[in-house]
């Protein structure tokens, strides 16, 4: 086992990471058991697809449900709750056609989280799905593919029949992950020009308009992670009415329910955001801007910075406020910053969802985390086989896919169980508030801490390589082959 990590790149280490092998023998064999340490799943499922479709013989358990088609191969450590009466099933049942049009790099959001963790379609729900431009890195193309978004979206405001339809612009918050102000400035200008193309035509065709985001970004730009800022919530139609104050995403649901004339679910815990009178429509266009904060200060405030006469007529012009999007109100530990995966879920499903985050914290607290059954399966299987427990997790303090915490907790789990040979392979995030190389330091402190010796940090890599969510398999290659063939790739 190597004592540290003493290379020079690590000072500047990011989710752009290739993957570096660190203790040879820590590589994945048959008989082994992985734990994929992560609490979301749209970045998550390709790299466990991988893994089954090579047929390695490894128990493989996952903290949460990645995709439905593994559920004959991969144990679920804590399995999604079933989520009924969302906005889209309400929608189904009564017999509207919906139609939801994104890019692929949010295909995800717009479908299974929205429908409340739902896969499939429901009756009478189309999906558009536009292909996200296959490039490096999105800061190279900060419009993506809107135009298509947008063709597609003014295509079905023509059909009378389509009585909802959910579009999502995800360029704010994919483009200010990058790091650069003059792209991300692009993608918000790109977005309001966009907006108010799709805008226009659904006025002009009668609709009934709905604008909002799922959680903030680069509205404060200092690090290039989400902001517990609110969000904007903007009704566009022929009256002007109050909208309340102190809302949140979980009202919007049953906001857009009383729009088209339908019931409350007792299901959603979410309110109406009218305030005395409320308009009815036919026909709703709802557009979700992924990233798109709001926040007073122009300081470090890219989209005060950016030219966007859209949004800024349609705030002063119609009825608007304001929504939280973002710590116990999407389901997320207090003042965590929303993210994708909560904002769309509260929106379609009306409610406060309970996060994995939250769900794991609770059951540790709760003495439940111990005796997981999944979690346990995985540990027999390493003491009846003599074989490694392998852990692949984020080594991040404030990622929504996971946080050093997870991994410490897998580690005192195995050391109550008496494990004897614990590898750990870290997926580095974003930059954030601390360091990288602290992060590191930290993770392998707590290793050596727990595991005396016989626990060991054997990978690391970057999320933009373990983690791809764009069907780039060539990345979730790169990480496969440095997990079992202990392949290194040279920058």
């Amino acid at each position: 086992m190597r004592p540290g990590i003493r290379r020079p790149l690590l000072e500047t280490l990011d989710h752009r990471l290739k993957p570096l092998v660190l203790i040879d023998e820590g590589r994945i064999r048959e008989d082994d058991s992985v734990v994929f340490c992560f609490t979301r799943s749209e970045r998550e499922v390709e790299i466990v697809e991988v893994f089954i479709k090579r047929g390695l013989r490894v128990k493989l358990i996952t903290m949460t449900e990645y995709d439905e088609r593994f559920r004959d191969k991969v144990e679920v450590a804590f399995p999604s709750m079933r989520i009924e009466n969302t906005l889209s099933e309400i929608i189904s049942r009564c017999g509207f056609k919906q139609v939801k049009i994104t890019e692929s790099e949010k295909e995800v959001h717009l479908t299974k989280f929205y429908n409340g963790m739902r896969e499939r379609p429901f009756k009478g729900e189309r999906r558009i799905i536009i292909p996200s431009p296959r490039v490096e890195s999105f800061d190279q193309k900060p419009e993506m593919n809107i135009e298509a978004v947008t063709k597609a979206t003014l295509k079905e405001i023509q059909d009378k029949t389509n009585r909802y339809i959910l579009i999502n612009f995800p360029n704010v918050d994919v483009v200010g992950h990058c790091g650069r102000d003059d792209a991300s400035i692009l993608a918000i200008e790109s977005v309001d020009n966009h907006l108010g193309m799709v805008v226009e035509k659904a006025k002009r065709r009668g609709m009934v308009v709905i604008v909002t985001a799922d959680h903030g970004s680069v509205e404060y730009s200092k690090d290039l992670h989400h902001t517990t800022n609110p969000v904007p919530f903007i009704i566009i139609s022929d009256s002007r009415l109050r909208l309340r104050e102190g809302g949140e995403l979980a009202d919007i649901a049953p906001t857009q329910l009383q729009i088209l004339g339908l019931e409350k679910p007792k299901e959603m815990s979410g309110r109406s955001l009218f305030e005395g009178s409320s308009i009815q429509g036919d026909r709703i266009l709802t557009v979700i801007l992924d990233g798109w904060g709001i926040r007073e200060e122009t300081e470090d405030n890219l989209i005060a910075r950016a030219n966007t006469p859209v949004m800024d007529f349609l705030k002063k012009n119609y009825s608007y406020t304001t929504l939280k999007a973002s710590g116990e109100v999407v389901g997320l530990l207090p003042e965590r910053p929303g993210n994708s995966e909560a904002g769309h879920l509260t929106i379609g499903t009306g409610r406060r969802v309970l996060s994995l985050d939250l769900r794991i914290k609770q059951a540790i607290e709760e003495g439940r985390f111990w005796k997981n059954r999944a979690l346990l399966s995985a540990i027999e299987n390493v003491k009846k086989k003599n074989s490694s427990l392998h852990i692949l997790g984020m080594i991040s303090d404030e990622s929504s896919h996971g946080t050093i915490e997870h991994i410490t907790a897998l580690l005192k789990l195995a050391k109550r169980e008496n494990v004897k040979r614990v590898y750990i392979h870290g997926v580095l995030d974003r930059p954030g508030r601390i360091p990288a190389i602290d992060l590191i330091k930290d993770v392998e402190a707590k290793i050596s801490e727990i595991g005396k010796g016989e626990f060991g940090l054997a990978t690391l890599m970057g999320r933009d390589i373990a983690l791809d969510r764009s069907k780039r398999y060539e990345r979730v290659e790169m990480a496969y082959n440095a997990l079992v063939f202990n392949r290194v790739y040279l920058s």
